[in-house]
């Protein structure tokens, strides 16, 4: 079987990481595996880049000029727009391949148009990274929105959200694509929605390497200093929840003092009165894997989320995890169990869960619970098993 992944980068960003570690996995199962990219960042032989540097250059104009007319949409929120209007040629690339199935994954940045996806002659297997399959130009909904299970208004006033989730409905409605979401929240949401309404949804998780991602002690929680980790590709992006984050560490500042340091990882610039390191982004598995370890725990303070992948890695780190209960993060975090799930924005309740897992008495257990959850449901060759048993019945299907 011939297996084609299709992502905008390979390495860079949390689609690119699951993509990359499922087709390492399918590689390392001695299956036939090739990602297609637009902008190649590892020294992998089997990520082949889809444009040449001429085309590339005409796709960062393309991306230019999408900014600009994504001015133009009724952005309620502050998130991601794309609208993947222009023509790439990739669905003539990816034919050129030849694969037995396609498996598309975050695909915009320009990268193909709505309708080239409908050109794409192998059977497609679809993973969500973000809900913008099945909105409109937006990759998450305002909260109460209910326009992707609804329909967009037909109001007089331009709206480009309305006319993506058209040209959507327009060349995807008889499309026969199989639908994955890593979480069972982004599944739902999908199979409610106008766009995926006569899809097939399959809910498969990503995975990540247990070999990798470990930790050979834990540590005992009984120190003189506590450190609390924080990561993301971009510290300051708003749905990452710094405001939130900041907030709820200043109702420890009394109790904690100088007894607790953070640990940010990734881009950018985190304001906080404790004692702070910032390892900048880390890009290597291995690097990163070196150090979730040394955090006591893990915290992420998302406003939206699918089913992030550091929270995944630092519990295979036996680092347990707080998380506020938005997306699909309750697949991950075991309320008092492996970490601690928030009331959803609660600022106060995000202090306490950070304080729960600090002073628990059964820390230790709970780093093993972390483990153990994801052995058990993100181990990255189990999530390859599934995702072939799914090829597999897509084919005999296409058969």
């Amino acid at each position: 079987m011939k297996i084609l992944h299709v992502n905008y980068y390979d390495t860079q960003g949390g689609a690119a990481k699951a993509a990359c570690r499922l087709h390492q996995a399918l590689l390392d199962a001695k299956h036939e595996s090739i990602m297609l990219v637009a902008e190649k960042k590892s020294n992998d032989d089997y990520v082949v880049e889809a444009f040449s540097p001429g085309k590339l250059r005409c796709l960062h104009i393309k991306q230019r000029l999408e900014v600009a007319l994504t001015s133009l949409c009724r952005k309620q929120h502050r998130f991601p727009h794309s609208l993947n209007i222009f023509k790439s040629g990739l669905a003539d690339k990816i034919n050129s391949v030849n694969p037995d199935i396609v498996n598309l994954h975050w695909i915009n940045g320009c990268m193909m148009s709505i309708k080239e996806i409908g050109q794409i002659k192998a059977p497609i297997v679809w993973t969500l990274h973000d809900g913008w399959a099945y909105c409109g130009a937006e990759h998450h909904h305002q909260h109460k929105d209910e326009r992707f299970k609804t329909g967009y208004d037909q109001s007089s006033v331009f709206d480009l959200n309305r006319h993506v989730w058209k040209q959507k409905m327009k060349y995807w409605n008889k499309l026969d694509i199989d639908i994955v979401t890593p979480s069972s929240w982004l599944g739902d949401e999908a199979k409610e929605s106008c766009v995926m309404a006569n899809k097939s949804v399959h809910v498969i998780p990503n995975g990540v390497d247990l070999n990798i991602f470990k930790a050979d002690n834990i540590k005992a929680v009984q120190k003189d200093k506590k450190t609390i980790a924080f990561g993301a590709f971009d510290i300051n992006d708003w749905n990452k929840g710094g405001k939130e984050l900041s907030e709820a560490l200043s109702l420890l500042q009394d109790k904690y003092k100088d007894k607790l340091e953070l640990l940010l990882i990734g881009n950018g610039h985190f304001e906080s009165k404790f004692k702070s390191k910032n390892t900048g982004f880390v890009d290597s598995d291995e690097d990163i894997a070196k150090i979730y370890p040394k955090a006591d725990v893990f915290v992420l303070a998302s406003k939206y989320d699918n089913l992030p992948n550091m929270l995944i890695e630092a519990a295979a780190c036996n680092v347990p995890v707080v998380a506020f209960d938005t997306g699909g993060i309750a697949d991950i975090v075991e309320h008092k169990k492996n970490g601690y799930l928030a009331k959803a924005f609660d600022c106060e309740d995000f202090a306490n869960g950070i304080s729960w897992v600090l002073e628990n008495p059964k820390y230790e257990k709970n780093c093993k619970t972390a483990r153990k959850t994801v052995e058990d449901k993100f181990d990255v060759k189990k999530v390859a098993e599934q995702y072939l048993k799914l090829y597999k019945k897509v084919l005999e299907t296409n058969e």
